[in-house]
């Protein structure tokens, strides 16, 4: 399977996690890119449009796709939801999205910002699978990552 994953990270977090899928989609003979959103200028959090360094890339190529990002101010990076409004179609792929926060799940607004992805994602016709927030407070371990990267990968991969 080919994977385009995009990630939003200003902590550093969400690209570890995304690194961790990409390894672990690559062990299992996955062809994966990864690719960072750059936004142009300052971000703010529920900013309704944000401007890219560079062009969306064509995603044509890929079977599946995961879209990742921290939770700001309780709610979806305003990057990942511009990012994905960019998008002209997803029909006939997969995709998925995870959110970072350094507030346990049930307090960050994890949930909701999933939802919100994902409403996005179905809507421009992706078979959307169900996302995972992933909480990084306390500094959580490399195994804590491995085992968030590894719930993604399977759904990816059923």
């Amino acid at each position: 399977m080919n994977v385009g994953i995009f990630i939003h990270s200003q902590s550093g977090h969400s690209s570890e996690l995304g690194m961790a899928i990409t390894k672990n989609l690559r062990e299992k003979g996955n062809t994966v890119d990864i690719q960072l959103m750059k936004p142009l200028g300052r971000v703010r959090p529920r900013m309704k449009h944000v401007e890219f360094r560079d062009e969306t890339p064509d995603i044509s190529s890929y079977d599946a796709l995961v879209f990742g990002g921290p939770i700001w101010a309780f709610d979806a990076s305003p990057v990942v939801l511009s990012f994905v409004k960019e998008i002209p179609s997803l029909k006939g792929k997969k995709a998925i999205c995870f959110t970072t926060s350094g507030f346990p799940t049930p307090l960050s607004g994890a949930k909701g910002a999933i939802k919100k992805i994902s409403r996005q994602l179905e809507e421009i016709g992706a078979d959307v699978l169900e996302g995972e927030a992933f909480f990084w407070g306390f500094m959580p371990g490399k195994k804590a990552i491995e085992n968030v990267a590894e719930k993604i990968c399977v759904k990816l991969t059923k």
